[in-house]
């Protein structure tokens, strides 16, 4: 995997993110004070993280978690997280409106489960945009800076973000061209993602990623868009498919994790700080990475499976082969802009903006 030269927290004025959500200013930087050790009479703080996700997942177990304790650690334990995943408290579409209503105190949303909620986070999931998560995790953080904490996250507080890997296909059915797609049958939970589906000739049914096993095994749909990552531990489709194409990369989907904003309004200085210290860009890149060094580790496991049981080697798009599908998709772009410019949304800016830093950060 291509390395990143890490690049400084100043630029676009990312700081601002923490003091920004929750109908406060944005942009305004925030330095970063010790903490000292708390007195032996502080209240626990318990808070509750809700999460769709499996336990099992890379998310939970290499991003929420580690949040989670590191966290409790700079509090010298003066807040307890507890953490329910696998849609304990609630289905993926749901994540958000538990932390409105303060059934969880934190959570992390998948935003294209909420179509018309999140319009400009969108543009995180336009297609084929990132070469790696690293990157996505990196520009997703700073288009949040600057445009989405008054808009899209006005309601909660952002304490970072995580896009997941790169999709590529899982399939019950041999595809090794464009034309191949023509008439199969895919799902997604993303308004935006069906669109991107639609222009490669596939019909897509929406659907959560939870279901997605169970319609590949009894033939709902033919195939499914996961990174290596969840077709192999967080959704096992590799299980329920024969045929695998990479070097696709369509898209990324956005995950933002957020707390109730009078949860966060009540807290402590010194305990926002433990917050916004755990988090932020550092930490929404960190996860990228991760999620890059997981997809590659993934990608192995399942190249051995298939060995082992028979099935056909990875098919991998040829550069030519690759540029049809990006040629298929590409107008999706300009139609998603036209459609925020007429909105009154800054369509074009933000498109521009994030197309920039896929440069910066791809450098």
């Amino acid at each position: 995997m291509k390395k990143i030269v890490l690049i400084s927290l100043a630029m676009i004025s990312v700081g601002g993110l923490f003091l920004a959500g929750c109908a406060q200013p944005a942009h305004a930087p925030s330095p970063f004070p010790s903490l000292s050790p708390a007195p032996a009479s502080e209240e626990i703080i318990k808070l509750k993280f809700s999460n769709y996700q499996p336990p099992q997942s890379v998310p939970m177990l290499r991003f929420h978690e580690p949040f989670a304790r590191k966290v409790e650690e700079l509090t010298n334990g003066r807040i307890r997280i507890t953490s329910y995943p696998g849609g304990v408290l609630g289905t993926a579409a749901d994540q958000y409106d538990l932390v409105l209503t303060g059934t969880a105190d934190m959570a992390m949303v998948s935003t294209g489960f909420l179509p018309g909620v999140f319009p400009l986070t969108e543009v995180i999931e336009l297609p084929m945009q990132f070469g790696s998560s690293e990157v996505a995790g990196a520009v997703y953080w700073d288009i949040t800076a600057k445009y989405l904490l008054d808009s899209d996250y006005r309601k909660v507080k952002v304490l970072y973000v995580n896009p997941t890997g790169l999709f590529n296909i899982f399939s019950t059915k041999e595809v090794k061209t464009l034309e191949d797609l023509k008439g199969l049958k895919t799902a997604s939970p993303s308004p935006i993602e069906a669109k991107t589906f639609a222009l490669l000739g596939l019909a897509t049914a929406s659907m959560p990623p939870p279901e997605m096993y169970i319609a590949l095994k009894k033939g709902l749909i033919d195939l499914s868009w996961n990174e290596w990552e969840g077709g192999y531990v967080t959704w096992k489709t590799y299980e329920v498919t024969k045929y695998r194409i990479g070097n696709i990369d369509i898209a990324t989907h956005p995950n933002v994790f957020i707390m109730n904003c009078d949860v966060w309004n009540s807290l402590p200085a010194d305990i926002k700080h433990a917050f916004e210290e755990a988090g932020g860009f550092r930490k929404s890149r960190e996860c990228g990475r991760i999620m890059d060094e997981v997809n590659e580790q993934a990608l192995q496991q399942i190249v051995d499976y298939d060995q082992k049981i028979g099935n056909p080697p990875i098919c991998y798009l040829p550069e030519d082969e690759k540029a049809k599908w990006k040629e298929a998709v590409t107008p999706q772009i300009e139609e998603w802009v036209a459609e925020k410019e007429a909105a009154g949304l800054p369509g074009r800016a933000i498109l521009q903006d994030l197309q920039a830093l896929v440069k910066k950060y791809s450098n």
